[in-house]
């Protein structure tokens, strides 16, 4: 099946966090604006949004804001950290991010 017909798109998420820390680490290239990184980050967002999982969500949030921080966008970062303390529960997520993404 293609990609759009994915019943739990929950598979694509670690590849995601994979591919941000490449970015991360230097491993992937990236242009002056880092656009490759932003709309991963997007992206990533957007799927664990509409999935519904918090862990994956609170995952997604918290690049995004590492991202905007990074590259200067403070207001877009604090706001993301915003959204992320009223979706993540370190009781009840931490551990189930330890072990979906390894971080």
């Amino acid at each position: 099946p293609g990609a759009e017909e994915m019943r739990d798109r929950s598979i694509i998420f670690p590849i995601f966090s994979g591919l941000f820390s490449a970015i991360k680490f230097g491993q992937i290239k990236q242009d002056e604006d880092c656009s490759y990184e932003r709309s991963l980050v997007t992206r990533f967002v957007a799927e664990s949004k509409l999935h519904g999982d918090p862990v994956h969500y609170s995952r997604a949030l918290a690049m995004q804001a590492d991202t905007s921080c990074r590259l200067g966008h403070y207001d877009e970062a604090l706001q993301t950290q915003m959204e992320l303390q009223k979706v993540y529960d370190v009781h009840l997520h931490s551990r189930p991010i330890c072990d979906i993404y390894g971080s």
